[in-house]
């Protein structure tokens, strides 16, 4: 089943505030950004990438980390929380975050 990726405001927001802070220059910019795609990418083609948090109010989410070119502050790794609506055929991209 194909999924579409749904990218609410605040999501987008931080992936954007990510790439303005942790990257310098337009070309570092754009490849981070390329990145990014890419393994959202990955994820619409196979959402069991992720793995679900044992327990906790967020047990229906799914954690997707991936890696990004070295930043400015050396972080190399950001993650996704998601949540797959299978009768929807969505994947709701819920959060995003680099890791330190």
């Amino acid at each position: 089943m194909a999924y579409e990726i749904v990218l609410p405001h605040d999501t987008q927001s931080d992936i954007d505030e990510f790439i303005e802070t942790e990257y310098s220059g337009q070309a570092d910019q754009l490849e981070a950004l390329r990145y990014i795609e890419r393994e959202v990418s990955h994820l619409k083609a196979n959402p069991l990438l992720g793995t679900s948090p044992p327990g906790g109010p967020f047990e229906s989410r799914k954690i997707y980390q991936f890696l990004v070119p070295p930043s400015l502050t050396g972080r190399t790794v950001a993650e996704f929380a998601y949540t797959v609506l299978e009768q929807d055929g969505l994947i709701v991209l819920s959060g995003f975050r680099p890791l330190p």
